[in-house]
């Protein structure tokens, strides 16, 4: 009895406890984030799953337009099915310049609005389907 429990709890590390992320079926999420109307740049976008959804860390950056397309562990484009709440921060990765000049890198979080920066607050959310335009635009004020 006892190997044969010690099989099962084998049998159980070895294949896991859920779905790896590399099986996870992604499809497209793109979008565009805007201030007031114009492009936001350098804005970081991510996707956080809502309870009932389970996902790896979904990010994007938006570029100089404002659009943005979301990326998946290991550079995989899209996000798995579900509904998400849309958390936007500054993009915090540093260039050469940030520290050759002697400055410290710019983070100017008041750029975006503090209801956006957390998944508790944020008024902006997605619903990815299998069989939709999986797009999204936010105009934060």
């Amino acid at each position: 009895m006892l190997r044969f429990s010690l099989l099962i709890c084998f049998c159980a590390l070895i294949s896991g406890c859920g779905a790896d992320e590399n099986s996870l079926q992604l499809y497209k999420v793109t979008g565009k984030v805007t201030k007031a109307g114009a492009p936001a740049s350098d804005v970081q976008v991510k996707l956080v799953p809502r309870s009932t959804t389970k996902a790896p860390l979904l990010i994007g950056r938006t570029i100089d337009d404002g659009t943005f397309e979301i990326i998946a562990p290991g550079g995989k484009k899209g996000a798995p099915v579900g509904d998400y709440k849309v958390v936007l921060t500054p993009n915090t990765e540093m260039s050469t310049d940030d520290y050759s000049s002697g400055n410290a890198p710019k983070t100017d979080s008041s750029e975006i609005p503090q209801t956006y920066q957390s998944a508790e607050t944020t008024e902006a959310s997605i619903t990815v389907s299998a069989d939709a335009d999986n797009t999204i635009t936010i105009d934060i004020p």
